[in-house]
């Protein structure tokens, strides 16, 4: 009897051990952003949860400027939202009918209050959590700059690409019975009758596509040309003038951050890591740019823009300070966030308290307590993006009379089920 109770303590002893270094290995495996952890467990786990609050408990509300948010909801009502949402919505755990966003937009046209007082009337703040963790990692994007031309010659070396004609695109999202379904596509070429993966970014680099016509323009440097696939649109100056490029496609390979790589090797201190230290490593160490740039495998392909800023995934202009990108794996696009997170500015350490809409995706965002801030464009920009990755609090706006119950928890479970299966059990 005593024996057998020193086995069965042992055995305890040794379940909870296990439990205890999955849990951290869980911790650490995870890198979100270039130089920053966001733990996988964070992004998995199922529980995912909301708490009604009132107006008045959002830091700096009455203060807060939600201008730009107001802004931007009226761009996104100027969209066919019922073709644009349905299937961007599909995926999310935290479901609201698309139904709701429209009819509101049929409400900005009658209300003759002030931004404050719309959001007030028609939504209900709610705090996200992931079980007890309310904390929501942020980073930041803007419109980068480029030097170019629409030909080939001298420093104009480097090209953008437009999307393929073979690249076929599967949405994965149509077929729930299929354990990759938490993933809302994949692309990749046919062969055979077979979809198989496209060029990797190596491949692409060492003459994949040359000779089909593909460019659109010609950049002068290569590092700014590997950030713009990051950033997902920007400007280039040409000799005919401003060209704006935004997203058309990708090679259906995984983003993995150079960040981390840089820091994995020992090559930049993980306090230290940004974008401005990684292009001015990459500077310094010229006989390295391709094994750092390939390490990442993800590649964007461009199309020309006539808007006067860049589109989100949604296909609204973004506005700076007033648009997110969000995973919609877990939450919806097109309703308001309210985001309270320290920046770091041109002038100083900030609190950027403010109103947003979630109009873009990326694919670095991943999680459901994971959020992107678009900057816009210029230096200052630019500056706030490359510093901003830390940890800030969430709270989403949902249409009032919205029950929390709605959160599906059979599709977080899912979800966190394959992604930790393809993380982990398939290496």
């Amino acid at each position: 009897m005593k024996n057998s109770l020193i086995i069965a303590l042992i055995t305890l002893i040794g379940l909870v051990g296990w439990v205890k270094w999955w849990h951290l290995r869980l911790d650490l495996a995870f890198y979100s952003a270039p130089g920053a952890v966001q733990p996988l467990w964070e992004l998995v786990k199922p529980e995912l949860n909301l708490r009604r609050v009132s107006f008045t408990k959002l830091p700096n509300w009455g203060r807060a400027s939600v201008s730009a948010a107001f802004e931007a909801y009226l761009k996104q009502c100027s969209l066919d939202l019922e073709k644009s949402l349905s299937e961007l919505n599909l995926r999310a755990s935290l479901a609201v009918p698309v139904s709701k966003i429209v009819d509101l937009c049929k409400e900005i046209d009658k209300f003759k209050y002030t931004p404050e007082k719309f959001f007030e009337t028609f939504f209900t703040p709610w705090k996200l959590f992931l079980g007890l963790h309310d904390k929501t990692f942020f980073t930041g994007y803007y419109e980068p700059v480029l030097d170019g031309s629409f030909y080939r010659e001298g420093k104009y070396r480097y090209p953008i690409y437009k999307a393929p004609p073979e690249i076929v695109r599967v949405a994965l999202f149509k077929f729930p019975y299929t354990e990759f379904s938490f993933r809302r596509f994949i692309y990749g070429k046919l062969a055979n009758k077979e979809i198989v993966p496209y060029y990797s970014r190596a491949e692409i680099e060492k003459g994949a596509l040359e000779g089909r016509g593909l460019e659109i323009l010609w950049v002068s440097d290569k590092i700014d040309l590997f950030f713009l696939h990051i950033q997902g649109s920007g400007i280039v100056m040409t000799e005919r003038g401003l060209v704006r490029v935004g997203y058309a496609a990708q090679n259906g390979h995984p983003y993995r951050s150079i960040g981390k790589y840089l820091i994995d090797i020992g090559a930049i201190d993980p306090n230290e890591v940004s974008m401005y230290s990684i292009k001015e490593w990459l500077r310094k160490n010229g006989d390295r740019v391709d094994e750092i740039l390939n390490y990442n495998p993800s590649y964007v392909f461009f199309r020309v823009l006539d808007s006067k800023s860049p589109k989100g995934t949604i296909g609204s202009e973004l506005t700076p300070e007033g648009s997110i990108a969000i995973d919609p794996n877990f939450l919806p696009l097109g309703v308001p966030y309210y985001v309270s997170v320290p920046i770091d500015t041109p002038s100083g350490k900030k609190s950027f308290r403010s109103l947003v809409i979630s109009q873009d995706t990326g694919g670095a965002i991943k999680g459901a307590l994971r959020a992107d801030i678009y900057w816009g464009t210029g230096k200052r920009a630019e500056y706030i993006a490359a510093h901003l990755k830390t940890k800030g609090t969430l709270w989403i706006l949902l249409p009032k009379g919205y029950d929390s119950g709605t959160l599906d928890r059979e599709k977080m479970l899912t979800r966190a089920k394959e992604m930790f299966k393809n993380k982990f059990l398939r290496k």
